[in-house]
């Protein structure tokens, strides 16, 4: 994957200096890999967990991601000066750094995970379990029908992205249209990250010390109190802030713990099949809700959006409690 997104990486840095757009798009297409990498990488953490603390461990790997989220969008500066130094087109010199980060991945990859904790996991599990499942979509979900609990997992996941992407899309447009400048927005969204990933920690030890289905249902009230205060926060940029803060929380609460509990539910030789359904699911479901996001703003504006995006914190909501009686 890290090596496809350099591909992608070079590819971009070739298309813009021969100025050929669909190549361009082909090599974005492939640096999505290096996304997908990252995603996958907090399952990596829970292959072979010490009992009772798969959520911190897959915690720990999310909360990695900050400083890939607050450094990378710093380095379009020095990334310039690398373009011009390279003779490239200026604005590709932040690929330059991607390669690097990336072939950096690479190597951790390829010799951080030496044993390969899930072949080893596979090896321990194939004794009692027979011949390794066929990886395939329909595989992944037969799988779900075995292990409801998965599904739920990639249910909140799923519905909780979508939550988080409609209304943190539509934030910078509804900031703008109050007047609030680019460098407000920038520090809003920063916050916003912040929440995402600074604290997912702290939702790794509440998943493995209450729970990870009492975890999801913690990161809903979150949720809800992120969207009332946002709906009612009109052009209080402060109080936007807060909204967004507690909206990256919620997603950090639901998408460690529900995250944690898919891995812990499947058994060794399931695992990757489902996780990749998993991560495919919640793309698709923040793409949804990014696509829908705008016309929601625009028919009846940012408080309405707020408020209509608690209809799936509502079906989250009853999905665990479901789970929680079933228990």
């Amino acid at each position: 994957g890290a090596s496809v997104a350099i591909t992608g990486a070079i590819l971009v840095i070739t298309a813009a200096s021969i100025r050929f757009f669909p190549l361009l798009l082909v090599a974005l297409f492939l640096m999505g890999s290096g996304s997908a990498v990252g995603l996958q990488a907090r399952f990596a953490a829970t292959d072979l967990p010490d009992k009772g603390k798969a959520g911190r461990d897959l915690s720990i790997v999310v909360w990695a991601t900050t400083l890939g989220a607050v450094i990378g969008p710093n380095l379009f500066g020095p990334g310039e000066i690398i373009g011009d130094a390279l003779g490239i087109p200026t604005m590709t010199g932040p690929f330059v750094i991607t390669i690097a980060a990336q072939l950096l991945a690479s190597l951790v990859f390829f010799f951080g995970l030496k044993p390969d904790p899930l072949k080893t996991a596979q090896s321990l599990a194939k004794a009692t379990s027979g011949p390794k499942p066929k990886v395939s979509l329909k595989t992944a979900f037969a799988t779900l029908k075995a292990y409801p609990k998965a599904g739920y997992a990639i249910s909140a996941i799923s519905l909780g992205h979508l939550v988080m992407v409609a209304v943190m899309s539509m934030t910078p447009v509804h900031m703008k249209h109050g007047g609030a400048t680019l460098a407000i927005v920038g520090f809003v969204i920063s916050i916003h990250i912040a929440g995402m990933y600074a604290f997912s920690p702290i939702f790794g030890w509440l998943a493995d010390k209450i729970g990870t289905i009492q975890t999801v249902l913690f990161g809903q009230v979150i949720y809800i109190a992120s969207l009332f205060i946002s709906a009612t926060a009109g052009h209080d940029n402060n109080q936007v802030t807060l909204g967004l803060f507690l909206l990256g929380l919620g997603w950090s609460a639901t998408t460690v713990a529900g995250s944690a509990l898919l891995t812990s539910t499947l058994p060794a030789d399931q695992k990757t099949n489902v996780q990749g359904l998993s991560d495919s699911s919640m793309q698709l479901s923040g793409a949804f809700g990014g696509a829908i996001a705008g016309t929601i703003l625009a028919a009846i504006a940012f408080e309405g959006l707020n408020y209509v995006t608690l209809i799936p914190v509502a079906i989250v909501l009853l999905l665990s409690g479901y789970n929680l009686l079933k228990k």
